[in-house]
């Protein structure tokens, strides 16, 4: 979703979100066929935050979820990272001998 702003003719704004998709590929490319306040959105947005933030111990525990996901994710395969790596490397090199 994306804000935007629109001039109302009696001179107030209006301020809603709406999916990006119907900008650039029109509006039959856009699953939200609707618009959303953003008065409404903000608000809901800021209750679920709130209750984030006043439940220190479920805090707590889902950065400690996540964090061990994150350590999850580094204990790859060495050998094939340094393969994906030394790939990577090369591809740079011989883009930067074409210039």
């Amino acid at each position: 979703m994306t804000h935007m702003t629109t001039n109302r003719p009696n001179g107030k704004r209006y301020f809603y979100y709406r999916c990006p998709k119907r900008v650039i590929d029109g509006p039959d490319a856009c699953t939200q066929k609707t618009y959303y306040k953003a008065e409404a959105v903000e608000a809901g947005t800021w209750e679920r935050v709130r209750a984030i933030l006043t439940e220190p111990a479920t805090l707590r525990d889902d950065l400690n979820t996540m964090i061990e996901l994150k350590r999850n994710e580094r204990r790859g395969d060495p050998e094939r990272e340094a393969k994906i790596w030394t790939a990577k490397l090369l591809e740079v090199e011989r883009k930067r001998a074409r210039f």
